[in-house]
């Protein structure tokens, strides 16, 4: 019975119970405290790895790392180093570390690995520190988490140590996860925001000499608790008024002008800001003073005041109305417009503006058969002979340029003007062509063939169209509509 007693107590011995093989998270650079990690701050893992109890060295190891956030944090990439105990020597065959996924978001996986052929490996009895990870949470993540826990060895799968003899693989303990909180540091002094005396102001001795709560480096009067500054123990010193000198606004157009000024004794909290002499077409609300500028304005200017309650400083702010925009101008002729009867019209001015892409069109007159249709004078031509006005005005906000123009209707083979294509006609134009007689009026009437001559083949087009029925004049596919 006692060699089945040390059997079993030799079984026992070598359960990995009785082993002490671990990696565990030595030290943490970077932390503000065990659980709290600051942002925008470097943040170095130390890992440690210990292998004691076997009886065997570590022949082969493939240890996985990964960075990740449950809420949503943002960090810098992960990179790697390995502490100067001898990897390449001890892992002869292999030795590898590598990341995977390291972009700074989500998950960011690395590993570890190693085997050796004829190398050490790993003694019986090592305990030290073996590699470190390091990254750096990005700005803005107050309030989020950012943990660190083991995971595969992405080549090969698995989170083992390798033994010689009839020990085999084994899994190692891990301490993790290690999970912390990230608190802002606006500063980068070491010390988070809601802890830092000068959130935004590096101080990282946190002095306060007054005792007011506030740091040196950022408190205006740091020793002096009441924080009167503008009305110091000392000598004063007047505010000085920090606001631009003058402005520059065009017509139709807003401005705002916020007054600002500072103090050598104070924040600028405590000072008396004021706005005098504004002129009539402004508002001053409070520090801050508007206004509209229409065309006929001039330049004009206000008094701005700070005082801190017995020295001031003043600054006469002029107001520059610029006046350097271009006119629009219309670059169309104004010769007459001759319209066949039956022919639509289309108006729009064409506008020549290098300043102003838009403008306000206004028609004065226009032929009572046209309407306005989107800016356009639009309209299809009566069949009797009329002459109207066409008169548009193109407008920037202060500047306007306008055309006016005759629009004349004809109607086409009514060359003596009776407002009817008869035998008459064919004789006016017998008589213009052979006798020296007058024109037709316009002369376009008479083109009845649209041949864009007056000859006597529009004597002969007339008489077809009058005796034989022939196509109405300048329809010379006879489809109704106007050719010329």
């Amino acid at each position: 019975m006692r060699w089945v007693f040390l059997l079993v107590a030799g079984i026992l011995l070598m359960t990995p119970s009785a082993f002490a093989i671990s990696v565990t998270i030595d030290h943490v650079d970077g932390l503000y405290a065990t659980d709290t990690v600051l942002s925008s701050r470097p943040l170095v893992f130390h890992v440690r790895f210990t292998n004691s109890g076997v009886g065997s060295p570590i022949l082969g190891h493939t240890n996985g790392f990964r960075v990740f956030s449950p809420n949503g944090a943002i960090w810098t990439p992960l990179s790697m180093d390995t502490a100067s105990v001898g990897w390449p020597d001890r892992f002869d065959l292999i030795w590898e570390s590598a990341g995977f996924s390291v972009d700074g978001a989500g998950a960011d996986t690395v590993g570890f690995g190693g085997a050796r052929l004829e190398g050490p490996g790993i003694e019986d009895g090592f305990d030290a520190l073996v590699f470190t990870i390091a990254t750096q949470v990005d700005a803005g993540q107050d309030g989020k988490t950012l943990c660190l826990d083991s995971c595969f060895f992405i080549p090969s799968g698995w989170w083992q140590w390798a033994f010689g003899g009839s020990i085999g693989k084994l899994t190692p303990e891990w301490d993790g996860p290690h999970c912390f909180t990230i608190v802002a540091d606006s500063d980068g002094d070491s010390v988070p925001n809601f802890a830092d005396n000068c959130p935004f102001t590096y101080n990282h001795s946190q002095e306060d000499s007054d005792d007011d709560g506030v740091g040196d480096s950022c408190d205006v009067c740091p020793h002096h608790p009441e924080d009167d500054c503008c009305n110091p123990m000392w000598s004063n010193n007047a505010p000085q008024v920090t606001s631009a000198p003058s402005i520059s606004v065009a017509p139709g157009e807003t401005f705002n002008y916020t007054t600002t000024a500072v103090d050598s004794d104070c924040d600028g909290t405590e000072l008396i800001l004021s706005i005098e002499d504004a002129p009539s077409w402004s508002v001053i609300n409070g520090v801050v003073i508007s206004g509209r500028a229409e065309c006929n304005y001039a330049d004009t200017s206000f008094l701005v005041i700070a005082s801190d309650g017995d020295l001031a400083d003043t600054l006469i702010v002029t107001v520059a109305i610029d006046l350097s925009n271009q006119p629009p101008s219309i670059t169309d002729s104004s010769d007459e417009r001759l319209i066949h009867s039956g022919v639509t019209f289309m108006y729009y001015p064409t506008i020549d503006d290098p300043d102003d892409p838009v403008h306000s069109i206004v028609y004065l007159s226009y032929p009572d058969w046209c309407a306005i249709q989107s800016d356009t004078v639009v309209g299809v031509a009566p069949d009797s002979m009329s002459v109207e006005t066409l008169a548009v005005v193109a407008s920037d906000y202060c500047n306007a340029d306008t055309l006016s123009f005759m629009v004349r209707v004809f109607v086409c083979g009514d060359t003596d003007g009776s407002e009817a294509v008869d035998i008459d006609d064919v004789v006016y134009l017998i008589n213009y062509i052979f006798a020296g007689g007058p024109a037709p009026d316009p002369l376009e009437s008479g083109d009845a063939d649209c041949s864009s001559n007056v000859d006597i083949d529009d004597v002969v087009y007339l008489i077809s169209y009058i005796f034989s029925s022939g196509n109405p004049p300048c329809d010379v596919d006879g489809n109704g509509e106007p050719d010329c």
